[in-house]
């Protein structure tokens, strides 16, 4: 035992030496200037004083788990890395996950700490965390103005080594200033100053000579004096001052350089009344906000602020910087200005990318004296482009290619730009004067900016499910709280389009990106989806089924000066974020109702003709067929930018249709358009054929089923179709029957509905099966035409998703159906469901186009959805039949019912055989619908919708009748079997199961030994019997023999043992004999000796079996109640 533990602690320390041997070269590989144990940095933040929290532990770095993280533990991070204090905590790797290993969890900082690692936690590198719950912090800066009520301006404070002090104005200059309005969150400074604001400082006076070059993330790391030794004449006198810009937006407008004006101030946004409202106002605030000149020079429709309205009665003359500059009523003197006098301007970005592929890539043009020009390439690299980028919408410059060259095919009229790539214009970097270049090569400089959203999974581009940028990595959206409003946003985002739905539930696949963005909640106003309100980055409580998407679209109808919702007006259409008209020349009819299918699912009443608009003329020549599904497929002239002598294209569109009030798209109230007003569809009479009618003329989808009773909400406009009639093959819900526009006599808790679906089944000779619940499935491809799917790797999980997207039930069992067709579309394959998702587009599948000829065996998928079931029986084989229809589950009345009926519904239910049936259950249920008031089978029938039946439940009503049954749902117990057993032995027994029949010891099986419980819940044989084993069948070792063998060798042994039997009762008879006349000599004899000498219990003449084995006479020799010592 020593020797062993001597040998453990040998390799113990063999081992302590080699690892303080390997730290020893690690540390010597190390600078000298390597961090220590407890030290801190935030990684992956905006600035410096934001980030992931990562502590240096044991010659690595690692991260900080978030459970238990609070303001008391970021205060001690702000604090050792220099900050002042903490402004708040990130959880759920807000600021991207981390690689390391995670060094500290369970903090609980007392606040009085000088070092995390003071702080009382779990233990070093102990945890139960992964890196998706990294903690992170943000600090409040290091610098802070002060001495003036107004937040933009005031003396500059710095904080160092845990004091504030103040900064001497020696070199001091806009430059630097700008850094500071920047690292305080403006966009920069108006102004740097020496001005006395507020009472002098009493503060050390800790810099001078700071000399900054314009693009540090803070004044701290500009060039400047040694810390707290300053020149003799910094007096506070000459403390360092800055003015920095007030913040500018639009809001409420189609893009980010249109809308309401906002200005910032005391910390809130607010409105500017439009009283003296004027063209030079509106050259400002576009100046202001690194546009080119308004297009628009009075107030723009684009609704009411919410906050304060903060100036009146503004008057610029067009040259101010910004925007306070300009003379005014004064901060908050309003007067008797509401929100309905907000004041708004239309800008053109004074920077565009032309040429490109999308709105955010191209040669890059700037707008000066009035006209558009190129940049010259030859000094132009990304922190140029950067910034160009950003002057376009705040996008992140493209990674890889950031840079690309085109054909200067407007004139080069800026050169020898070179930007630090923090400025907010191009304008703003230093370069050549205006029109002054030296370019050849006739090249021009371009940008690629990189898109901060994204859809995925969609069968066009504007559509899809919605992914967000954020620190390098994509992510999805949960769908919690989504809404139109946040489609606007990200359609704006996308491409300044229209949005159209807002979807949910992942509708477009689950997203592989884990999601980072929850309870989103735009205005509708923003210019990016990051701007509006939301949970912190990374924290969310949703699944991969809840993605949000957004379906976009690029063209609408306008009136006036507005997008209009009324189907009609002038047709405008989007190009490069840039909404413009179409010229009328050559528009005809066969263009209108191309447009008008696109838009609304109507046709077109007349080309008419409105207001033309401002926007630039993009498109010309419409030459439409009539029968495209896109006015973009129509033959036209290329995209440009034409004059037009001619009205611009207009349409008036016959009626319209729409879904409101669902959760998808293909469900919702019905709306239809008449007489220049939105209105409901009264449910009287409405049934599956309406809805067909509606859901074909939405977009050739399948009907699914006709929801009465204002199921999606109640409308609020008129009530304009009551009595509808159709016969399921108009092609409009106008052109069937119905009581007359505007007559009814309804009110909107009546209201119809439909759910349609993309999804269908059909019979094998192509009609549709849907209603039957069984079929081979289709899908609607996105040109509207129905495909099948190929059946490889279709399993019981796809029909499983297919019927509760459907149906809302579960599926029964898969069906394959056979190509009828070589010509048979096909839309989809290889789906692999793991029969979670609820939309079978979430399913993972193959990106490939398959064919009849690609599809293995020419196999197409189909399913059996389950729509019959028991209910409220006291067993699960036994209670009231409800079957599925119209997706409500129903009885059936129990006039007719009876055993043909019962053994139906066990079979279709999956069970054997019917037990029995009944009428009504004991005691009587709460009635609910009923859908069938008869039912009659022959009892061959494979479903109970194959028997001959009646619609609806009339004459069981106010009766308890409904159709039970008591199914059998196997075999029961055979037995019982005499001297013999089962195995296994159960009361009852599952179809297909095999039992073994054995006997007891002493007993033959007569019969069978197994039995199978078969189709039907019946024993595949009789129950066998066991049987006494006679003498004759007794073989060697005292086991009976199971019978003679068949052949020769058989009767041989026959023979030899009716031989040995012979013999052996010949020497038994002879025993008994000698034994006879012995007893008699020995009694006559020796009386005495009588009960020593035994015999058997009985005499031979009167034994029915013979005895073979003296086990059964006593031990202690025969008594006197044997009739032993009796004369015979």
């Amino acid at each position: 035992m020593t020797s062993l533990r001597r040998g453990n602690i040998c390799w113990v320390a063999v081992c302590a030496a080699l690892l303080t041997l390997t730290r020893g070269i690690d540390v010597i590989a190390k600078p000298s200037r390597t961090p220590s144990n407890g030290d801190v940095q935030l990684v992956g933040g905006a600035s410096p004083a934001e980030g992931r929290v990562e502590v240096f532990y044991n010659g690595a770095w690692g991260t900080v788990c978030d459970d238990g993280w609070e303001m008391q533990d970021a205060q001690i991070v702000c604090k050792q890395l220099g900050f002042a204090s903490a402004n708040s905590t990130r959880c759920c790797a807000s600021f991207g996950q981390g690689t390391g290993v995670i060094i500290l969890d369970d903090l609980a900082c007392t606040g009085d700490e000088t070092r995390i690692g003071d702080c009382p936690h779990r233990g070093w590198e102990q945890h139960n965390c992964a890196h998706t719950e990294d903690a992170g912090v943000v600090c409040n800066g290091k610098v802070r103005l002060a001495g003036s009520p107004n937040p933009l301006q005031g003396r500059l404070e710095i904080f160092h080594e845990g004091e504030w002090g103040t900064v001497c104005d020696s070199d001091w200059d806009l430059k630097d200033a700008s850094v500071v309005c920047r690292q305080l969150g403006y966009p920069s400074a108006n102004s740097s100053s020496n001005v006395s604001f507020g009472p002098a400082s009493t503060a050390q006076i800790l810099l001078d000579r700071v000399s900054c070059m314009g693009d540090e993330h803070g004044v701290e790391y500009c060039e400047h004096g040694d810390w707290k030794n300053v020149s003799a004449d910094c007096t506070h006198s000459r403390d360092a001052g800055v003015i920095c810009t007030r913040p500018i937006r639009l809001v409420g407008g189609n893009g980010p350089m249109q809308g309401r004006v906002e200005i910032l101030h005391n910390g809130e946004w607010g409105s500017v009344c439009d009283k003296g409202w004027s063209f030079q106002n509106a050259v400002v605030v576009c100046n202001q906000l690194g546009a080119t000149q308004p297009r628009r020079p009075q107030g723009v429709p684009v609704g009411g602020g919410v906050g304060p309205t903060h100036m009146s009665f503004v008057n610029c003359d067009g040259t101010e910087a910004t925007l306070e500059q300009c003379s005014n009523s004064g901060w908050g003197n309003a007067g008797e200005c509401g929100h309905s006098n907000d004041a708004g301007v239309i800008c053109t970005p004074a920077v565009r990318l032309v040429g490109g592929n999308t709105h955010i890539e191209g040669r890059v043009e700037v707008f000066n004296n009035g006209q558009w020009g190129s940049i010259c390439p030859e000094s132009w690299d990304a922190k140029d482009a950067e910034v160009a980028c950003r002057q376009l919408g705040n996008y992140p410059l493209a990674e890889g290619d950031c840079c690309p060259q085109f054909p200067a095919d407007v004139g080069v009229v800026l050169d020898n730009v070179v930007c630090t790539g923090n400025e907010s214009r191009i304008q703003d970097c230093a370069h050549q004067d205006w029109g002054v270049v030296d370019c050849s090569g006739g090249q021009a400089a371009g940008a690629k900016c990189q898109a901060t959203v994204q859809l995925v999974g969609g069968s066009h581009p504007l559509e899809g499910n919605v992914i967000v940028l954020r620190n390098g990595r994509w992510g999805s959206i949960c769908d919690d709280n989504w809404d139109i409003n946040d489609a606007r946003v990200v359609c704006r985002q996308l491409g300044n389009y229209e949005a159209v739905a807002a979807t949910c539930c992942a509708k477009y696949g689950q997203v592989p990106q884990e999601i980072i963005l929850d309870d989103v909640a735009c205005q509708g106003e923003e210019g990016r989806i990051e701007d509006c309100y939301h949970a912190t980055w990374g924290s969310h409580n949703c699944g991969g089924s809840e993605s949000a998407g957004v379906v976009c679209r690029e063209i609408r109808l306008a009136l006036d000066d507005s997008s209009s919702n009324l189907p009609k007006g002038r047709v405008e259409i989007v190009y490069n974020g840039v909404w413009g008209r179409i010229c009328g020349t050559d528009w005809d009819l066969n263009d209108a109702n191309v447009l008008c299918r696109q838009l609304y699912n109507s046709t077109a009443e007349s080309v008419h003709s409105f207001k033309n608009g401002s926007g630039p003329i993009l498109l010309s020549n419409f030459k439409c067929t009539g029968s495209e599904s896109n006015i973009f497929d129509c033959t036209h002239n290329p995209w440009g930018d034409y004059t037009c002598d001619d009205a611009d294209a207009a349409v008036v569109c016959r009626g319209g249709l729409r879904l409101a009030g669902g959760r998808t798209p293909l469900e919702g109230r019905v709306e239809v358009f008449h007489d220049g007003q939105w209105g409901t569809v009264c449910d009287d009479g409405w049934d599956l054929l309406d809805a067909k009618v509606v859901c074909t003329q939405l977009g050739n989808y399948e009907a699914l089923s006709a929801k009465c009773c204002a199921n999606f909400g109640q409308g609020t406009g008129p009530i304009l179709i009551d009595g509808l009639a159709c016969n399921g093959n108009e092609d409009l819900i106008e052109d069937c029957r119905h009581e007359g526009w505007g007559s009814h006599n309804c009110q909107h808790y009546e209201d119809a509905g439909v759910v349609c679906t993309d999804l269908r089944l059909t019979h094998e000779n192509g009609s549709v099966s849907t209603n039957t619940l069984t079929g081979r499935v289709e899908v609607l491809s996105s040109s509207g035409e129905w495909g099948a799917i190929c059946g490889k790797y279709w399993d019981k999980k796809d029909a499983e998703v297919v019927c509760q997207q459907l149906f809302n039930t579960s599926a029964m069992d898969t069906r394959k159906f056979y190509l009828s067709s070589p010509d048979q579309l096909i839309n989809m394959g290889e789906v692999q469901c793991n029969g979670s998702e609820s939309l079978l587009l979430q399913c993972p599948r193959a990106s490939k186009p398959f064919t009849a000829q690609t599809c293995p065996g020419g196999e197409t998928a189909g399913v059996l959805c389950k729509d019959i079931r028991l209910v409220s029986g006291n067993q699960r084989e036994f209670g009231a039949v409800e079957l599925l229809v119209d997706s409500q589950w129903g009885s059936i009345c129990a006039d007719n019912w009876g055993p043909n009926e019962g053994a139906v519904a066990c079979k279709q239910l999956g069970y054997c055989a019917a037990k029995g049936t009944q009428k009504g259950l004991q005691p009587a249920r709460t009635q609910g619908k009923m859908h069938f008031s008869s039912m009659n089978c022959t009892g061959s029938e494979s479903r109970l919708r194959d028997c001959v039946h009646t619609y609806g439940g009339y004459t069981c009503n106010g009766l308890v009748f409904e159709a039970v049954v008591q199914c059998k749902a196997g075999c029961d117990w055979p037995g019982p079997i005499r001297h013999g057993s089962f195995s296994p032995n159960r009361s009852s027994y599952d179809p297909l199961t095999t039992i073994d029949v054995k006997c007891d010891a002493g007993y033959e099986l007569m019969g069978s030994k197994t039995l199978q419980c078969v189709t039907g819940c019946d024993w595949s044989r009789p129950t066998p019997e066991c049987q006494r084993i006679s003498n004759c069948s007794i073989g060697g070792g005292g086991k009976p023999s199971v019978g003679a063998q068949a052949g020769p060798a058989g009767g041989v042994m026959l023979i030899i043992g009716i031989i040995l039997g012979a013999v052996v009762m010949m020497l038994i008879a002879c025993v008994a004999l000698y034994l006879k006349g012995r007893n008699k000599n020995i009694g006559r004899g020796n009386p005495a000796t009588t009960s020593a000498i035994w015999k058997p219990k009985k005499e031979f003449d009167e034994l029915k079996e013979p005895v073979l084995s003296f086990s059964a006479m006593t031990a202690g020799g025969a008594g006197p109640e044997d009739g032993m010592g009796e004369d015979i």
